[in-house]
């Protein structure tokens, strides 16, 4: 399947291309003149596609909802932080909950992490994720710490 030509401009802007395939918003830079630097024209016209709001909401979710996982494995997740979208759960330091094995079964499970300090999960997800995104990425983290 050619999935390239299955996406449609949700609207025209002159640095950005902006997207949209099977409910997923994709948004890119598209100086390639100018090797994609941003200028405040790039930044304006992210604002506009809603970017940040999308981002304060799907990381209110995504944080809430890590917290609710911290709590339901209280013995493993020590604490959750960010803001957004640039979040991370930090597990306890005892060798069953080692970083680099949560990245890989997150992985396995389709969700992109990385692993820092041996004990820090970082989450970044795209800035257009939506809701459902969100809770698949969600429940794959509770499978992973729950089979730790």
């Amino acid at each position: 399947m050619n999935w390239k030509n299955k996406w449609e401009s949700i609207r025209e802007y002159d640095d950005i291309k902006f997207d949209f395939f099977d409910g997923i918003a994709k948004i890119s830079i598209n100086r390639p003149e100018k090797h994609n630097a941003f200028t405040p024209r790039t930044v304006k016209e992210m604002i506009d596609a809603n970017l940040a709001k999308n981002a304060k909401t799907r990381g209110s979710q995504l944080i809430n909802n890590l917290n609710d996982i911290k709590n339901q494995f209280s013995d493993k997740i020590m604490e959750v932080r960010g803001k957004g979208l640039l979040t991370a759960f930090e597990m306890f330091d005892e060798p069953n909950l080692d970083g680099h094995h949560i990245s890989v079964e997150l992985l396995n499970q389709g969700i992109y992490a990385k692993e820092t300090h041996h004990t820090t999960i970082r989450l970044a997800p795209a800035l257009t994720i939506n809701e459902l995104q969100v809770n698949n990425l969600l429940e794959g983290v509770r499978k992973v710490v729950k089979e730790l």
